[in-house]
């Protein structure tokens, strides 16, 4: 059986120089550095709607579905994981009976695990790294994220 699955690394560029590095989720322009997604306008799939699975760091995994009109390009791709991360985090907060900043890290630097709607655990949003997509079928996304 031939396998279909389409996989694509991302490269980062930060002040304009591309390198090898992987992007973060979250961008940091406080830090006075901005990031794109090197090659950001290739394609991606002509699909106007897909799906993205996320699971990592999450006791829960979710698909959210996205839609832009011409399919996603590498760029708008990340913007959309960018968006369900956010959803993530935001409903986590909203939902756990004690919050991840009410918690005592002590000397951990790790984010504490919470009994929110998805159960995030280990990895504040700004630690993820977006390492690789995997198209496991036409228009259904799983990613590979790293911290």
């Amino acid at each position: 059986m031939k396998n279909t699955q389409k996989i694509v690394k991302f490269d980062v560029v930060i002040d304009g120089e591309k390198g090898k590095w992987t992007p973060l989720i979250e961008s940091f322009p406080e830090l006075g550095k901005t990031q794109s997604i090197a090659g950001g306008d290739k394609q991606l799939t002509s699909l106007e709607e897909i799906q993205i699975r996320f699971d990592y760091p999450l006791r829960e995994p979710v698909t959210f579905s996205y839609k832009n009109k011409g399919g996603f390009t590498l760029s708008t791709f990340w913007e959309a994981v960018y968006s369900g991360y956010l959803v993530i985090y935001n409903e986590e907060d909203e939902t756990a009976p004690v919050k991840a900043d009410q918690i005592d890290r002590g000397m951990v630097m790790n984010r504490p695990k919470t009994d929110g709607k998805y159960g995030v655990w280990g990895h504040d949003m700004g630690d993820l790294l977006l390492e690789r997509i995997v198209e496991v079928s036409p228009g259904l996304f799983s990613l590979s994220i790293g911290s």
